[in-house]
């Protein structure tokens, strides 16, 4: 997906509101880069121990998010109907 419209809005309330939702977008991502950086120093300044305990926290607060989502699936698009 692209952030770029397929055509510009005529209406400038429609480009004003499409320019800033890109704004918001670029600052989470910008946001959330440094929050990545700032867990991966926390991370790399642990010694062994303490990070064998993270990872084991991490792996088990992923397999419950996993179980309530149940088994991944292939999706396979159902027919429409009249075809």
């Amino acid at each position: 997906m692209t952030d770029l419209p397929q055509s510009l809005p005529n209406n400038p309330c429609e480009a004003s509101a499409f320019a800033q939702l890109v704004q918001r977008k670029q600052a989470l991502r910008v946001e959330r880069a440094a929050a990545r950086r700032r867990w991966n120093t926390w991370y790399q300044a642990l010694d062994t121990q303490q990070k064998i305990r993270v990872d084991v926290a991490l792996a088990t607060r992923a397999q419950e998010i996993a179980a309530q989502f149940g088994r991944s699936r292939r999706f396979i698009p159902r027919p429409q109907r009249g075809q």
